[in-house]
């Protein structure tokens, strides 16, 4: 990525700009903020799913069990989401090119 690394972290932190270039992405809830480093922060991210459904997914998981039917899916489901992750990071690097303005603190 021809960016700063602390330039696409801040953006990757600013999550009410993830719609802007995370094309599944519907919004980005703080469920928990975490300490001064955001160490311990707890996320919802609202997406897209094919077929015009929702999910979400919260950044700390854990006990995680798929039952029937839905784990015939997650080969599939994991497969669009890792699609639709790799668009973000080109589409965010796209984002930080067109907007000069964001964060020229953190150029290097």
């Amino acid at each position: 990525m021809p960016h700063s690394a602390r330039r696409v972290w801040a953006l990757f932190q600013d999550y009410d700009r993830w719609p802007d270039y995370a094309p599944m992405v519907l919004r980005v809830d703080v469920l928990w903020p975490g300490d001064e480093h955001h160490n311990g922060r707890l996320r919802r991210v609202i997406y897209k799913l094919p077929l015009g459904r929702r999910g979400s997914a919260l950044e700390l998981v854990q006990d995680v069990v798929t039952k029937a039917p839905f784990k015939w899916f997650e080969g599939p489901i994991y497969m669009f989401i890792n699609r639709q992750n790799e668009a973000s990071m080109r589409r965010a690097s796209e984002w930080l090119t067109q907007h000069p303005e964001y964060r020229p603190d953190l150029l290097d």
